[in-house]
């Protein structure tokens, strides 16, 4: 990690980026997520895209009008009759924002600020990246909800994507699967990426897999020394692989109408950044594509096949391991400690 920032340099550099969080029926991880934010006085803007039921929204809706007195806070409804997935939410969310940056960051996570001004500071001073992200580390709780004790913790790093060649970056992210999500990233970049979501209903290839495909042929991804992302393991959240396997999402109705758009899209870019023809462009498309849903359904197969969970959560020993590495960090206890006060019920 760097030297550490002042206030005054940190409050400047994180009033130039956005967080986007869309939520679901979980107020209580909004009000943990708003005292967040509040204590360490966060001076960005945050959007809150809400597609909870009525009982649950007017709890978010009061979690806002509290904690929107000492943030920057704007509040939007995206209820599940007229929005497909959390990808529609956010695409929505994305007309919302006025600064130059952007991150995503979900309602059960923690953004550290330090990391975030980090970040800032590099994509304001570095040409050619696209995103820039830092370390992502998970957590598990002894217990369901908001708070609770700490049990292990696990490192959970997107891989770098610093090749010069757009083709190069599509296979590493394509072999891999690694969310660019957790970057920031322009604005207008963003908006880029999620300008067809619309139009491609079907969870994960709508929401995450083209997205981020987008991401990575729009230039290189760098990542920082520097902590960005407490990330919470739950093992039961709103959208995971075992409430919907990728074959049972391939079997939707959703999903060629969503294939073929985002399909032509990543064609159209590739072609756009790149010396390859339509017709070579189209190749390495398809075949990138199969190779991701294969290696995704294959391993799905055997986790399910051999009645494995297909979120089994941290490994106890090795998250116990590294629970006690963090916990000795000094720099990690620093720029974190508001995030694990909040985690321990401390208000």
């Amino acid at each position: 990690m760097g030297v550490e920032f002042g206030e005054k340099k940190k409050e400047e550099l994180c009033s130039l980026v956005t967080i986007v969080t869309p939520t679901m029926n979980r107020p209580d991880f909004i009000v943990r997520y708003l005292q967040y934010y509040s204590k360490t006085g966060f001076s960005g803007d945050i959007i809150i895209g809400d597609s909870s039921d009525d009982e649950n929204r007017k709890k978010v809706e009061d979690a806002v009008k509290k904690y929107g007195k000492n943030l920057s806070l704007r509040y939007g409804y995206y209820p599940t009759a007229e929005y497909a997935h959390d990808g529609e939410c956010f695409g929505a969310m994305l007309e919302l924002v006025r600064t130059p940056y952007t991150i995503f960051c979900g309602d059960d996570d923690f953004l550290i600020l330090e990391g975030l001004a980090r970040c800032v500071e590099f994509i304001e001073q570095e040409e050619g990246y696209a995103g820039v992200f830092g370390e992502r580390v998970a957590f598990q709780l002894n217990q369901n909800g908001p708070s609770g004790k700490i049990v292990a913790m696990a490192r959970r790093n997107t891989p770098e994507r610093l090749h010069d060649s757009a083709l190069e970056r599509l296979n590493s992210y394509i072999t891999e699967g690694m969310s660019t999500q957790y970057s920031v990233s322009k604005t207008d970049l963003w908006k880029v990426m999620y300008s067809e979501v619309p139009n491609m209903p079907a969870r994960y290839i709508g929401s995450e897999f083209f997205p981020c495909c987008i991401a990575v042929l729009h230039g290189k991804f760098k990542k920082l020394d520097e902590l960005l992302v407490l990330f919470q393991q739950n093992l039961d959240p709103i959208f995971n692989w075992n409430k919907q396997t990728l074959f049972a999402l391939m079997n939707t109705p959703e999903w060629s109408p969503s294939m073929a758009v985002g399909r032509k899209q990543i064609i159209e870019l590739l072609v756009k950044f790149s010396d390859l023809t339509a017709e070579h462009a189209e190749a390495y498309v398809d075949i990138g594509i199969w190779h991701h849903m294969l290696n995704s359904m294959n391993a799905q197969y055997s986790a399910v096949s051999e009645g494995r969970s297909l979120r089994p959560g941290i490994n106890p020993d090795k998250g116990a391991r590294f629970l006690d590495e963090f916990m000795q960090n000094s720099d990690y206890r620093r720029v974190s400690m508001t995030a694990l006060k909040i985690l321990a019920g401390v208000r």
